[in-house]
């Protein structure tokens, strides 16, 4: 019998630097997950992300054609 994974305790990390590391490599996996939805259900997907220390947000899809246009069928 296998092993899953331990369960995460869900509260905010303590080092910075973890904490950015984890948030990068969480990032890099829902981008991940949004373009598999997209491409599998043939939907149009957009992600908002907004990061720490910041206050311009991150756009997936990066592409500004793609944007302006998943932005513009929010807007309608």
């Amino acid at each position: 019998m296998s092993m899953g994974r331990a369960k995460l305790k869900m509260e905010l990390i303590a080092k910075e630097k973890t904490r950015n590391t984890t948030y990068h490599k969480r990032k890099q996996g829902i981008i991940k997950k949004a373009n598999e939805f997209s491409i599998l259900c043939d939907v149009d997907t957009s992600i908002i992300i907004f990061p720490p220390n910041s206050n311009e947000p991150e756009i997936w899809p990066e592409n500004p054609v793609i944007k302006s246009r998943k932005i513009s069928l929010l807007t309608c």
